[in-house]
């Protein structure tokens, strides 16, 4: 007979922290590489980059899409691997779920909200407006 041992319980901390750390990373790659490296390869001089935007001297179409278009070839580079590699350590397979649900995600919001900006980037007009959400969560100037 083979040795039975006790599995390890989770450890929440390791748990929330590799949540974390997922969300991180589809930021990082949304903002960072998708918006800020093709800003900083069209060109822009003066790039402010946070968690939720990026701000550069220059606006085109690729440098607003190419944050959704990251975030979807990242997720298409993860769904093969979490299928097909076996072996995956499994906080390394949490970790990765996370961050392709996490790419998923970001970019579900960004086309149900935001198909208004799809609209005007079709336009030629890549000037931000606010989001339908914040519309509805900020008070308007013409309420008393």
């Amino acid at each position: 007979m083979e040795p039975q041992t006790a599995a390890a319980p989770d450890d929440r901390f390791t748990i929330v922290a590799m949540a974390v750390l997922a969300c991180v990373v589809q930021d990082l790659l949304h903002e960072g590489l998708g918006h800020g490296v093709t800003a900083w390869l069209s060109g822009a001089r003066r790039l402010t980059i946070s968690t939720v935007a990026l701000q550069s001297d220059i606006t085109t179409r690729w440098i607003s899409a190419n944050g959704t278009l990251v975030n979807l070839a990242a997720a298409a580079i993860l769904w093969p691997v979490l299928i097909y590699v076996r072996r995956l350590p499994p906080r390394l397979y949490y970790f990765l779920a996370l961050t392709l649900a996490g790419s998923l995600f970001w970019n579900r919001i960004f086309l149900v909200l935001g198909r208004h900006q799809l609209r005007r980037l079709g336009r030629g007009d890549s000037r931000p407006s606010p989001s339908r959400s914040h519309r509805l969560l900020s008070p308007s100037r013409n309420q008393h």
